[in-house]
């Protein structure tokens, strides 16, 4: 992404004038000033002037600036990987009126590393692992343009991988996880029935029954030099409903055990897994019908109430994090169908699409600050809800893809050295 500074015609001396009026104010008055910026013009003015420079790289301005943005409407990463080469995009979301909203953001790892998936958003930074071969890991803050290409971690034959990237609030520790399943070579190799491998829509196979299965969990603090093995789970976690961070916590489903309604979420302080129960509902959910959020800080669990492409779905939050009574039936969001939705997303399954919602033809993805639910359905189309209406609107902004996934994610000048 490429940002352009007009050129200053004023004479030196001007300039110069201009830079002594901020050099003379006190560094946290300064700071203040700059954390209140949106993060491209925070970039720009980088190159204002030497004090701008120089304090952009203040420690105390990136958390300030960081707090003030995670308060704000954080802005919506487009992943799109159709008709053939991964590209993404941001919208500053909602924005003015008549102004450009969608503008694409270079990968400077392009050439390394073509083809990728999206594992999270955090504090500003994007986890990225090659969605060809899973062997390679990039941290990438896309508005600064600076990115860490993390080392190679063993490699298991047949392997099916779970990803999670996030930063605990009071540890400041930033990790990735890697949840590796393999099928057991002593049980496989006797032809024993019910260990069967299937097609899995991120690229790597997927095996049918647990006890047949072999696990390991890998962790990576950024700022550290290398991978290690934290041991195996007794879990089989499920992608497809999705990976969500809350306080400090990774939270996937257990898919063995849906029926049940069991959470399992990964504390990425003491790197200890522990259970969370669903609320309790007379619906009969299975995997893939429904996909955890986080909503305004919250845990929440989005199951559907109709069938179709159009399909509702009832939205719990948890009020009171790992407190099972606290489960609240927040929203109901009716049956709807975006009306640019077209027949080829309908019809067909492209890339990062491929499968991912043939049962689960809507996503949440926030609740905007004027209390709207911001949904999107197959293939990347945006609507937003009004529960005090229940009304839909369709969201649309020039330049969009044709397809994508959409991300939430905070605009900062955020780093981990």
């Amino acid at each position: 992404m490429e940002f352009h500074i007009k050129e200053n015609h004023k004479n030196s001396d001007d300039h110069q004038q201009r830079e002594n009026v901020f050099q003379r104010l006190p560094q946290e008055v300064l700071i203040d000033i700059l954390s209140r910026l949106p993060a491209t013009s925070l970039i720009q003015f980088r190159f204002v002037c030497k004090t701008f420079q120089n304090s952009a790289y203040d420690r105390d301005l990136i958390q300030m600036h960081l707090s003030r943005a995670k308060q704000n409407n954080p802005f919506l990463i487009l992943h799109c990987d159709y008709p053939l080469n991964n590209e993404i995009y941001f919208v500053e979301f909602p924005d003015k009126e008549n102004q450009e909203r969608v503008k694409r953001i270079q990968t400077p790892f392009s050439a390394d590393m073509p083809e990728f998936s999206v594992i999270g958003s955090c504090d500003g930074i994007l986890c990225l692992v090659n969605s060809l071969f899973s062997d390679q890991i990039y941290i990438y803050n896309p508005f600064t343009r600076m990115y860490s290409k993390l080392p190679k971690s063993v490699v298991f034959q047949n392997q099916k991988l779970l990803f999670g990237f996030g930063c605990h609030p009071v540890s400041k520790d930033y990790k990735i996880i890697k949840i590796i399943y393999w099928p057991d070579p002593g049980i496989a190799s006797g032809g024993t029935s019910g260990g069967v491998w299937e097609d899995s829509p991120w690229g790597f196979g997927r095996l049918r029954g647990r006890r047949f299965m072999r696990s390991e969990v890998q962790v990576f603090s950024l700022g550290g030099e290398k991978w290690r093995s934290i041991g195996a789970i007794p879990y089989n976690l499920d992608q497809l409903t999705g990976v969500v961070l809350v306080n400090g916590r990774l939270h996937w489903v257990d898919h063995e055990i849906v029926f049940r309604g069991l959470i399992v979420s990964f504390d990425i302080s003491d790197e200890e897994f522990r259970e969370i129960r669903m609320p309790d509902q007379n619906q009969c959910v299975t995997r893939g019908d429904y996909h955890l959020a986080a909503l305004r800080g919250c845990l929440s669990v989005c199951i559907p109430v109709f069938t179709g492409l159009g399909g509702g779905l009832d939205i719990w939050i948890m009020k009171e994090y790992d407190v099972k009574e606290s489960w609240v039936k927040q929203f109901k969001v009716g049956n709807y169908l975006p009306k640019i939705i077209s027949q080829e997303i309908i019809s067909q399954a492209h890339g990062i699409w491929r499968n991912v919602l043939d049962r689960r033809p809507v996503r949440v993805l926030r609740i905007q600050d004027n209390g709207d639910i911001l949904l999107e359905y197959k293939g990347g189309t945006l609507a937003s809800y009004d529960p005090d209406k229940e009304t839909f609107k369709d969201v649309i902004f020039p330049g969009l893809p044709n397809l994508f996934q959409t991300i939430v994610h905070v605009g900062s000048i955020n780093w981990i050295e």
